[in-house]
């Protein structure tokens, strides 16, 4: 999302909102010369299949791409790709995770925090069997 430059969501002015970030068709280029790896055979919904992680692009339907989402599973390695993607469009990104925008240091930290989470429940769904 393009936001202004403020530190902290919640500086954000209540009335704000986003330029386009341009034709549906010419984010997705952008996007596939940065990372050439994500299938727009739907291109509402790229996907991004690593080795360790997958990012889904919600990009939505309309024509002019207001911003899109990025839904982020799997193990690391993904934080750098995000970031890279990010600082080359040029954009800033809400993270859910976190509340806040997204950095790669905080999202690192929630990011474990979620994988840890995420391997005591298993971890704990393996003992009951």
């Amino acid at each position: 999302m393009n936001m202004p430059d403020v530190d902290r969501v919640e500086d954000m002015p209540d009335d704000y909102r986003p330029e386009p970030l341009g034709s549906l068709d010419d984010v997705i280029q952008k996007i596939l010369v940065i990372i050439p790896e994500v299938d727009f055979k739907d291109r509402t919904w790229g996907m991004l299949d690593d080795d360790s992680f997958s990012i889904e692009f919600n990009m939505g339907s309309k024509e002019i791409c207001e911003g899109f989402m990025m839904h982020v599973r799997g193990g690391g390695g993904v934080v750098p790709v995000i970031d890279h993607l990010l600082k080359e469009l040029g954009l800033r990104a809400f993270d859910c995770q976190t509340g806040d925008f997204f950095t790669a240091a905080s999202a690192e930290g929630s990011f474990a925090e979620w994988r840890a989470f995420r391997d005591r429940v298993i971890s704990a769904s393996r003992t009951e069997e």
